[in-house]
This record gives structure tokens, sequence and C-alpha cells, in this order.
């Protein structure tokens, strides 16, 4: 679908995008970075893009769900999400052999 927009109402919409982005790193989210998933990625997702984010809070991850749904974004994208709170080597360890953490 995206391709089949003008390439000028393509380049608009990701200024939006760009501009959004923005605010989000004023409501407590920073961005860590975009990447390009390489395509000799082990075991890769079927996904061109990463982009890694850093959340001050709760309120900051959910102003950026928020921003990105009302962008219109998975009109054009499919999208997927993964989030949680930061975790010590040790608690993932419990973690995966069933232990509370």
């Amino acid at each position: 679908m995206w391709w089949r927009v003008p390439e000028a109402e393509r380049a608009a919409y990701l200024a939006r995008i760009m501009d959004g982005v923005e605010g989000t790193k004023q409501a407590g989210a920073e961005l860590v970075g975009f990447a390009l998933n390489e395509d000799d990625t082990p075991n890769r997702a079927d996904f061109t893009y990463l982009a890694a984010w850093r959340m001050r809070d709760r309120a900051a991850v959910e102003h950026q769900d928020s921003y990105f749904l009302q962008s219109g974004w998975t009109d054009y994208f499919d999208q997927v999400n993964a989030r949680g709170r930061v975790i010590t080597g040790g608690q993932l360890v419990r973690h995966q052999m069933g232990q509370a953490i």
C-alpha cells in the first residue's frame, strides 16, 4: 500500500512522523537509534526497519504508543512492539529457570 501513495504525500507524511518523534522525545522517550534489519541476520524477523527507544516511565511508553496509533502508521506499515522493564542478567536467568524475579 505504501508504495502506491504518491511520493510527495509519502515525503509529507514522513516529515510529520519525524516531527512527532521529536514530540515523543519531549514526553520522556529517548530514541536510541534506527537500523536496517540486515538480510544475513540469523533467525531474522521479517521486518526492514528497527527502532530502539528508552523510555523514562510508563507514561512515556503510553504516549509513544498513542502517537503511532493515531498517526495512521499501521495503515501503511506492519509493526510489532516489544517492551518491558530493564532486568539484570541474574533476573533473566532466574526467569528462564521458572523462578520469580
